[in-house]
């Protein structure tokens, strides 16, 4: 229990003292991972455009996914030279970033890939 009151603790101190930079990287990785879910929920590309291939599919995902990761980091930045890079890259990496974690979800708890994926609610 001491090792996980450590733990807690110490994600807790880091995140406490995290530079602004820190916060519009992790600001711009949420919102657009969460958005760009609930759009793909909500919003089913492949049934309101039929007929458009799995490319297209994807590639508006991923175009909304790199606005939405784009937007929240630029503003959040210190204004400083890196402010257009880094949300760029914020950007142009959520979709990456969502992959890798999905990834490891689903690997810990199966049971969620088919809820994350909308088919069971």
């Amino acid at each position: 229990m001491e090792t996980i009151n450590g733990w807690f603790l110490g994600i807790l101190n880091w995140i406490a003292l995290m530079p602004q930079q820190g916060w519009a990287v992790l600001l711009g990785l949420g919102l657009s991972g969460g958005i760009t879910q609930w759009m793909k929920r909500t919003f089913p590309l492949h049934l309101i455009f039929p007929g458009q291939t799995e490319l297209v599919y994807k590639s508006s995902i991923r175009c909304a996914s790199l606005i939405l990761g784009f937007i929240p980091t630029y503003f959040v930045w210190p204004d400083d030279v890196f402010r257009f890079w880094a949300a760029l890259a914020v950007g142009f990496g959520t979709p990456t970033f969502y992959k890798m974690l999905t990834f490891f979800m689903y690997r810990k708890w199966p049971q969620l890939e088919q809820k994350l994926s909308g088919g069971d609610v």
